[in-house]
């Protein structure tokens, strides 16, 4: 989304390989060139170029107004899947924000669109102590069975920050919050760190686990040309899934009004993220990305024809001004 040129403003609906097309007739040349002195390579190969200008411009004419005629097709193509995409949901392309939606759609295939919660050091004590059962000096033994008794799901799958670093550093960390914070409110941290804490970071631990999937299916789909590729796109597809169940599972656990099941899940359909636009509230995210994905092209279509017009005005205005000058003579 950030490099490929259909959603890169201005670029057009060129392929970006158009040198590449050059180079390609060029190397046909290469077993015979290579046997010549430098002279004659340089000869050689500026002959092939100038027979490819020269092909090119007599049938520039041609090419222009056929890709001309082709992206009209496109464009018209395009409008009407946004169109047919946006009839069922009563809404009109033209109220759609598709800067919003596009800003969404990003973040959301960078892991998610809200930023990772932060943890105080209270917070920090009883996710390091169930992390690595060290108890640290002069805790108090109400304080030590309360979290003994605390039950926190697997967190292997889910990415927290303070548990990814080394068990040295944990162990420091764990001693350093101990001595300068009040232990006597970690019992009131236990609710505000399920809610505001873990359960954030399994959503998005889900989230980025469900395009995952989606990405192993599409690769599964367009390039698993061999029967050893599909078994190993079949492999990572199967352990993605599984992933995506224990953590669904370990969520419903800990998160008493969860109202998700894993069919919304399986779809897309995540009910604890916000929404600004009501009418796409109930859209999966990767219909977002469909409809995001025909407006691209429809753009990438317009920009293409404006230089295309560009491009045929210059040719007529050259031939033109040769023609006066050929009559003036």
């Amino acid at each position: 989304m950030n490099w490929d040129g259909e959603w890169v403003e201005g670029t057009g609906r060129s392929t970006g390989e158009e040198c590449e097309q050059l180079f390609s007739f060029l190397s046909r040349a290469s077993n015979t060139t290579k046997y010549q002195r430098p002279e004659n390579r340089e000869e050689t190969l500026t002959e092939l170029v100038m027979f490819w200008n020269q092909r090119k411009t007599q049938s520039l004419s041609k090419a222009l107004s056929l890709k001309y005629k082709k992206v009209l097709v496109d464009l018209e193509r395009r409008k009407k899947e946004i169109s047919d995409f946006c009839k069922p949901l009563d809404i009109l392309p033209a109220s759609v924000n598709w800067k919003e939606l596009l800003n969404d759609v990003k973040s959301i295939a960078s892991g998610g669109h809200r930023e990772p919660p932060q943890v105080n050091k209270s917070q920090a004590i009883i996710l390091l102590y169930k992390d690595l059962r060290l108890t640290p000096p002069s805790m108090p033994p109400d304080i030590k069975r309360t979290l003994d008794e605390l039950s926190l799901p697997d967190m292997s799958f889910v990415k927290i920050p303070l548990l990814a670093k080394k068990k040295a550093h944990k162990e420091r960390l764990l001693l350093d919050y101990w001595k300068s914070c009040d232990v006597s409110n970690i019992k009131e941290e236990l609710e505000d760190l399920f809610s505001n804490i873990v359960c954030p970071f399994f959503e998005r631990a889900m989230e980025l686990c469900y395009f995952e999937k989606v990405h192993w299916k599409t690769r599964m789909k367009k390039s698993a040309d061999t029967s050893k590729q599909r078994t190993i796109y079949r492999k990572k597809l199967s352990f993605v899934e599984g992933k995506l169940q224990n953590l669904f599972q370990s969520y419903v656990v800990i998160n008493k009004e969860n109202t998700t099941t894993m069919s919304d899940i399986d779809f897309g359909r995540f009910k604890w993220k916000d929404c600004s636009n009501e009418t796409l509230l109930d859209m999966a995210d990767t219909n977002k990305r469909i409809l995001l994905e025909s407006y691209m092209k429809m753009k990438r279509c317009e920009e293409e024809l404006v230089v295309l017009e560009k491009d045929m005005g210059s040719f007529i205005k050259y031939y033109v001004d040769k023609a006066e000058l050929l009559g003036a003579k």
